[in-house]
């Protein structure tokens, strides 16, 4: 399983279809997301295990791969303290059935 394409308003989408993304319901003076960008380029030529495929809660981010490897997308909160810095990062198959999902934190 590769990476096809990835960005800000995509998340991350593979070969087969899946696709990894963040979510937050935002409020009026928050934005929470996973910076996509920061995705290191060797992982767009890594081939995933799809058996093996996971993310992980990170300080301020989460890591996704499999048994071999795994890589860090950083994840931001620009608010004034208030509201919740929480992102919800969800994997779906191609018919959107959630595959795997975890809260994390942003920065």
């Amino acid at each position: 399983m590769k990476i096809t394409e990835y960005g800000i308003d995509l998340g991350i989408v593979f070969d087969n279809g899946n696709v990894l993304y963040d979510y937050h319901e935002q409020d009026c003076c928050e934005h929470n997301y996973a910076d996509w960008e920061q995705l290191e380029k060797h992982a767009l030529n890594y081939n995933f295990d799809e058996e093996t495929f996971k993310i992980i809660p990170n300080d301020y981010g989460f890591r996704f791969g499999d048994k071999n490897r795994t890589f860090f997308i950083p994840c931001y909160s620009e608010q004034d303290g208030y509201y919740s810095d929480e992102v919800t990062i969800s994997y779906v198959d191609k018919d959107d059935n959630v595959l795997l999902e975890i809260n994390t934190k942003g920065e």
